[in-house]
């Protein structure tokens, strides 16, 4: 697959992160979230899933892709070193007439200039840890209102979207043979939806877990 083969609102997982041209500070910062978001999805998902993306973003057409990503959120090229893989998905409910709309929420988004909410990296996991990776039961790092990380600011897009053309939440019915009963139980009495801001790359990756509302369309290597 090549990027003329992505559509418009697709979206892209990145499996393995280049730090070749990173350097000081912000090498460490990538490596350290990078790792971090790996360990909680295997945490969460299972050693048998796919939890090593670290990283995910929307593809918004003529090689730009949306992205939340150490400082802040940007619109930029949709950058290949030839040392990334990169899954490409489709949210099946998506239709070219909604780009409009898929645009709005992206500028919106990068507009807020807000900075990467590692906060809420650090929240994720300790809501983790504590049984509701879905739920936010404490928020006590969380950066702000505005500001998110790069797997819950594409949720964020989609959910913009969902809201206008009236489709059905992400990530919200659960797959009951992927899940343990104990997690279906608390999962159902807390809402029975998951939260936008514990989106992780690992949502998207791993679609059997819940209505297959993900579709994988291909990769790139």
């Amino acid at each position: 697959m090549t990027i003329t083969d992505c559509r418009t609102g697709d979206i892209i997982n990145v499996a393995k992160y280049d730090y070749d041209d990173l350097t000081g500070l912000n090498r460490i910062e990538h490596e350290t979230v990078d790792s971090f978001v790996v360990e909680t999805q295997k945490m969460v998902f299972g050693s048998m899933s796919n939890f090593q993306h670290v990283h995910t973003e929307l593809y918004i057409g003529d090689g730009l892709v949306f992205s939340v990503e150490p400082p802040k959120p940007l619109i930029r090229p949709l950058n290949r070193t030839g040392h990334e893989r990169y899954d490409v998905y489709r949210w099946k409910y998506f239709e070219d007439y909604m780009i409009p709309d898929m645009a709005r929420a992206v500028n919106q988004i990068v507009s807020y200039d807000k900075p990467y909410d590692v906060g809420q990296l650090l929240d994720t996991l300790l809501c983790t840890v504590m049984g509701y990776p879905f739920e936010s039961i404490v928020r006590p790092f969380d950066f702000g209102k505005h500001c998110t990380v790069c797997s819950a600011g594409v949720a964020t897009v989609f959910n913009k979207i969902r809201k206008v053309h009236g489709v059905p939440r992400m990530f919200t019915v659960l797959n009951r043979d992927e899940w343990s009963k104990d997690f279906i139980a608390k999962y159902e009495k807390d809402g029975g939806y998951w939260r936008i801001e514990r989106t992780f790359p690992a949502c998207f990756s791993n679609t059997l877990k819940f209505d297959g509302e993900i579709q994988c369309v291909g990769w790139m290597i």
